[in-house]
């Protein structure tokens, strides 16, 4: 142990190393808990040091470096205790930021009992099914603005699991929960017949009941009963006559952004045709790819299944492959390669979602000797130095920054990240000047670039209410502080839109010329 922290010691030792020390407390009665594991972890979400607090619930960390930490405790039958503004759970710990010269700052945190959500799962006939994946859900915002019921991550730092299956009873068990809002669902099958069954026992999720749980309570809820004749239409998948072999060569068929996979060996149906004979009934996309003996090739399509059969041909295309490079640009226009550990995206605007790639070897960027379903796509970053933006991508010498592009033959994309870029700082207060810590701080770019999603910036505030937001494009933004918000909800323009007619003084504008840095102070809303 003592070995492991020597470098961490010894990294901060001198003026600029600051002291954090704290308590931890139950949430309910203030009692000081004694052996919790604290642990800081850094902004790249490495454990660097963990204390455990003594009997009066005291614990401390010397020599810390000047930095952005989160600052997690841990003890079993625990949970960490967030804000008790937050109807939702949400990530552990708090963040604090360490300044050069900083001295010594004292936290005080809280811990909750651990809640559970517990149940079984039956067939019509009221029989345990085993194996079958329960998962625990929420509504949230992707990063693209979508809101939908999805996995919850951060609720627990104990062995949590968003997804678990079934015992040979049916039943299952979610536990190391905060207290809060939850949704249960049973995946399902729609080539068996069988549509994913939301808690109480709907197949649409707008109907699914929510689950809430106090703190330590163990909550059993009433069994899930899968519905297994849901109407079904069949669906026949012709190929061309002269298809070179195709009922010896693998196959894969996937269905919308839900990204349902399906391999050759349960899609036989005889010589030039692909026959699903059980399809829940709805509108699917439906992207099948193979390999032949001149490459990758595929087919698209968009069905509506109803109660009868449809049998739809399939045309060939040959799979179009990208490939391209990323530079960096420094502040005197140098550039070089960038470095590993840039990531490049690019996400399908024909429907297809992350589907489109159909098939890549390794790359040090992740986009590029790729092959994709031809189709209009949009560029991301999803993993840039965190001083750096999305500067220019170009195809053909035409940008597709904006707008996107259309893949519609081998092409070479070439994208360059400049930095540095812009620095926000700032204070995130309320109503009456008190510091909000945990508050959702988003960096929305005008209208005319919200389609570039790598231009937008969040954080989260730390324990003093501070943020920062680096790596910021040149042009015009609108900086927002939430008290709380659904994941990525400032991706979306209809709730941007009904929030600024909420709160029309919460969005705060700002005008980013080169490596600027700019204070900017917020009320939360």
């Amino acid at each position: 142990m003592c070995l492991a922290l020597v470098p961490f010691l010894m990294a901060g030792q001198g003026p600029s190393a600051a002291s954090l020390t704290g308590t931890v407390a139950a949430i309910k009665t203030g009692e000081p808990l004694g052996q919790v594991q604290v642990s800081l972890i850094d902004s790249e979400g490495t454990s660097v040091v963990t204390r455990p607090s003594d009997a009066r619930g005291h614990f401390e960390f010397e020599s810390v470096p000047p930095g952005r930490y989160r600052v997690v405790p841990t003890k079993s039958g625990f949970v960490f205790a967030r804000e008790s503004r937050f109807k939702s759970p949400r990530e552990v710990g708090i963040w604090i930021t360490v300044e050069r010269l900083s001295l010594k700052q004292d936290l005080s945190l809280f811990l909750e009992r651990e809640a559970s959500i517990q149940g079984q799962v039956l067939d019509s006939r009221g029989k345990p099914l085993f194996g079958q994946s329960v998962a625990l859900l929420r509504y949230s915002y992707d990063d693209h603005g979508n809101r939908s019921l999805a996995s919850i991550p951060y609720v627990s730092s104990t062995p949590y699991k968003a997804f678990v299956s079934t015992n040979d009873r049916g039943e299952y068990r979610f536990f190391g929960l905060q207290h809060g809002e939850y949704y249960v669902a049973v995946a399902g099958s729609p080539l068996q017949g069988i549509g994913q069954t939301y808690f109480p026992g709907t197949l649409e999720a707008h109907r699914a009941a929510p689950v809430t749980v106090e703190e330590g309570e163990e909550r059993r809820l009433n069994p899930i009963v899968l519905q297994q004749q849901m109407p079904t239409g069949q669906v026949v998948l012709r190929f061309p006559e002269d298809g070179d072999d195709l009922r010896f060569l693998m196959r894969t068929i996937r269905f919308g952004p839900e990204d349902i996979l399906l391999t050759s060996a349960e899609a036989l149906g005889g010589a030039g045709q692909i026959a699903l004979p059980s399809v829940v009934q709805g509108h699917y996309s439906m992207l099948i790819s193979w390999r032949n003996r001149t490459g990758l090739v595929y087919g698209s399509v968009d069905l509506d299944v109803g109660a009868g059969s449809i049998s739809h041909g399939l045309t060939l295309k040959k799979a179009v492959t990208l490939d391209g490079a990323i530079a960096i640009e420094d502040s005197s226009g140098r550039r070089v390669p960038a470095p590993d550990g840039v990531k490049c995206a690019l996400y399908s605007l024909s429907g297809l979602g992350a589907q489109a790639a159909i098939s890549g070897v390794r790359n040090r960027y992740g986009c590029f000797n790729t092959q994709f379903a031809a189709g209009l796509y949009r560029v991301e970053m999803p993993k840039m130095p965190p001083d750096a933006y999305l500067l220019s991508a170009t195809v053909a010498e035409q940008d597709v920054l904006t707008n996107g592009f259309t893949l519609d033959k081998d092409s070479n994309l070439n994208i360059v990240i400049k930095t540095p870029g812009g620095v926000i700082k700032g204070k995130v207060q309320d109503a009456r000047k008190a510091a909000v810590r945990s508050a959702t701080v988003a960096l929305v770019p005008n209208e005319a670039k919200r389609a570039i999603y790598s231009h937008y910036r969040s954080t989260i505030s730390d324990w003093n209410g501070n943020f920062e937001l680096r790596g910021i494009a040149p042009g015009s933004y609108q900086v927002y502080g939430f008290l709380e918000i659904e994941g990525a909800a400032y991706r979306n323009s209809e709730f941007l839109r009904d929030f600024d007619k909420k709160f029309p003084s919460a969005a705060k504008p700002i005008r980013i010329d080169g490596a600027v840095s700019l204070a900017v102070d917020l009320i939360a809303y």
